[in-house]
């Protein structure tokens, strides 16, 4: 069996966590904070788009080099 200071302690424990929870909870409804759903599509959103930002930026590369090349050949 628990003893009682145990479970005290773990009540204070759950309670501090439940008023941390909703003090995070009242910050992210007044400044507007985005959803755990819209949060997850901005980071689909953003991974999609470091994607074609390392793909042009390996593109911008290799026109570099040739431009490059070119104007060592002239």
């Amino acid at each position: 069996m628990l003893s009682p200071k145990f479970l005290l302690h773990c009540m204070s424990k759950m309670t501090s966590l439940l008023l941390l929870l909703s003090k995070f909870m009242f910050v992210q409804q007044k400044l507007g904070a985005p959803s755990v759903s819209e949060y997850e599509k901005l980071q689909a959103e953003m991974s999609d788009l470091q994607l074609k930002y390392n793909e042009l930026l390996v593109a911008h590369q290799e026109n570099c080099k040739e431009v490059i090349f070119n104007f060592w050949i002239c």
